[in-house]
């Protein structure tokens, strides 16, 4: 749950739609942690066109806390 929160703190105020790329540099640009970067480069190489979309894409990776 704690990645998924702060995917929502780096990625809230990117335009959509976005492909997995602009996700990253986004994030990258905005100084996400290392953990967040690494689920995003595992997100199938799509375009996305809303958070909530990205979000449910990563449950799967969620840190178990």
């Amino acid at each position: 749950m704690a990645r998924v929160i702060l995917m929502k703190e780096y990625l809230s105020k990117l335009e959509y739609p976005a492909w997995k790329s602009e996700l990253v540099d986004y994030a990258l640009q905005m100084g996400a942690a290392d953990n967040v970067i690494s689920a995003l480069t595992k997100l199938p190489n799509r375009e996305y066109f809303t958070p909530a979309e990205v979000k449910s894409k990563l449950t799967s990776w969620e840190d178990p806390q």
